[in-house]
């Protein structure tokens, strides 16, 4: 009986595999926000503006996510909301210890929005009437018409909350050629462990 045991134990330990670890669940959908600082090199210097705002990222397959971001971004010239809005694809290029993901390369497309908001106004006429026109307000998104390129680094605070900072180049048709850096916090519909 014994050596039946034996041999019985031999045998699993000869055809037994490694044991690896189990690769960490990240969860199908993110929400949280990021504070960003955007560097615009145009020709008379460059200027910093500060932003922040929500992000959204949906995570497709094996670590592979598309994140949509809107930043409110200022200061600007003049009076109004003015901001920026990326879609991008992000994908793992390493993975952490405990296999969640860890450094990524972001890339997408993004476009400007601006809202506003007109006061009532009245101008007298000549003939002792006031034109009157009523207040308004004006939403204008464009069309994604600017290039974005990145690095971005996610870590895993807890087991719900997640952190995430990235450096990204924007170029193209707003006429903005320049860099964005941000940090923020997701929070996982589901687990991160």
């Amino acid at each position: 009986m014994t050596r039946t045991i034996v041999a019985l134990a031999t045998a699993g330990v000869l055809v037994a595999h490694d044991a690896s670890a189990q690769e960490a669940p990240i969860p199908r959908v993110e929400v949280g926000g990021v504070v960003s600082a955007i560097v615009p090199f145009v020709s008379d210097g460059a200027n910093v503006m500060i932003g922040g705002g929500p992000k959204l990222t949906v995570n497709i397959w094996r670590g592979i996510g598309i994140e949509v971001e809107a930043d409110v971004v200022g200061p600007t010239e003049s009076s109004g909301i003015y901001g920026l809005y990326l879609v991008q694809v992000k994908a793992p290029i390493t993975r952490s210890g405990n296999g969640a993901r860890g450094f990524s390369v972001t890339a997408g497309v993004a476009g400007a929005a601006s809202y506003h908001r007109f006061d009532e106004s009245r101008t007298p006429r000549p003939d002792g009437s006031v034109l009157v026109q009523p207040g308004y307000r004006r939403f204008r998104a464009d069309s994604p018409n600017t290039l974005v390129f990145g690095i971005a680094r996610d870590y895993v605070v807890d087991r719900l909350v997640s952190s995430t900072w990235g450096v990204q180049v924007l170029g193209g048709g707003i006429g903005i050629i320049g860099v964005r850096a941000y940090v923020g916090l997701t929070l996982g519909a589901g687990s991160y462990r």
